[in-house]
């Protein structure tokens, strides 16, 4: 069964609109907090949906042959350098949001309390794969 064109619409939905945000020149926005957070998310979530997409695209590369052959490594390629680009600015999302929540935090089970829920969401995540 072929799974990739499923899984490969979340990533482009996300990572469009995550880059439509970054372009947004609006010094108000860019001061809020939230804005941020809305950022981070839809970076975040929208790489590690096209590691899913990534992965179902290469369970069916092998179907195609002759002259798509070229057209497919080359989508391949495309998909994996865009991939890495936004885990990039995923991960450095990733640690700007632990850097500024981190500073907010002032004792352990405050910590165990805030990062419950994004462990739970990532489980639910690698859970799937």
């Amino acid at each position: 069964m072929n799974l990739h064109p499923i899984f490969v619409h979340f990533p482009i939905a996300l990572l469009c609109t995550y880059a439509l945000f970054e372009l947004v020149p609006s010094k108000k926005l860019r001061a809020n907090a939230s804005w941020f957070r809305t950022k981070a998310i839809l970076v975040i979530f929208g790489t590690l949906t096209a590691f899913i997409a990534l992965q179902t695209g290469e369970m069916i590369e092998d179907l195609f042959e002759g002259q798509w052959r070229g057209v497919v490594e080359l989508h391949s390629t495309w998909a994996s350098a865009s991939t890495v680009i936004f885990g990039i600015a995923a991960a450095l999302y990733l640690l700007e949001w632990i850097r500024r929540e981190g500073q907010a935090i002032t004792s352990k089970l405050e910590l165990v309390a805030w990062a419950k829920p994004i462990l739970d969401t990532l489980w639910k995540i690698v859970a799937v794969l």
